[in-house]
């Protein structure tokens, strides 16, 4: 059966235990197999794009630089219609930034625009996550990256700790100004009701003061 045949016989938009599959048999040795992902991501059915895009993401979070030389290709899919393919997309324009930081510069103005507090829960937490990955590529990256992150924190209520995470990444190229900015937050939310929240304030803070 091909790739394209597994994709439309299996159900609903997000196709993930499927996805999972075919990604191990990806980093097992069939690049093949993602190749076709990538040509398939553009295909006229939601459900085969966004089992397609479930396919690479899983890839690229094991293994960016099997995807990162094709990550030109995958640019359009960030404006597809099923929100399912653009959070796999953004995920994986993040996880390929340091391969190919270009490339997921020129994404970064569709990229926030998922940024928008009336965007679902995942294509915000995507975006989030992405200018994490950005931010640390280079200094010039994080001071684009920074102040985004910031306006997260109240636009993003319910995304609190994905902040952190992506600000963890970037501590290394955060200059003193930026250090101060994000440590009064990192004071406001280490005593957070929520100990998720708490658990990366006092993490990132420990980065922080090193």
């Amino acid at each position: 059966m091909t790739l394209l045949d597994q994709l439309k016989e299996n159900k609903g938009t997000v196709s993930s235990a499927l996805g999972k599959q075919l990604a191990v048999e990806v980093l097992e040795g069939n690049e093949d197999l993602l190749r076709e992902a990538i040509k398939l991501i553009h295909f006229d059915s939601k459900n085969v794009r966004s089992g397609a895009a479930k396919i690479i993401e899983k890839v690229a979070e094991e293994s960016p630089g099997l995807v990162a030389g094709q990550l030109g290709e995958l640019t359009s899919a960030l404006d597809y219609s099923e929100p399912q393919t653009r959070w796999m997309m953004i995920h994986t324009f993040g996880l390929c930034a340091q391969l190919q930081p270009q490339l997921a510069r020129d994404v970064f103005e569709t990229v926030i625009k998922y940024l928008d507090p009336t965007c679902g829960t995942v294509l915000r937490d995507r975006a989030i996550t992405y200018l994490g990955y950005m931010g640390a590529v280079s200094k010039a990256d994080c001071d684009r990256c920074f102040p985004r992150l910031i306006e997260a924190f109240s636009q993003h209520p319910d995304r609190i700790t994905r902040v952190f995470e992506s600000f963890e990444k970037m501590i290394h190229l955060l200059d003193k100004s930026q250090k101060n900015t994000l440590l009064e937050y990192v004071t406001q939310y280490e005593s957070d009701k929520k100990a998720g929240i708490r658990t990366w304030a006092k993490k990132v803070k420990r980065k922080l003061i090193a």
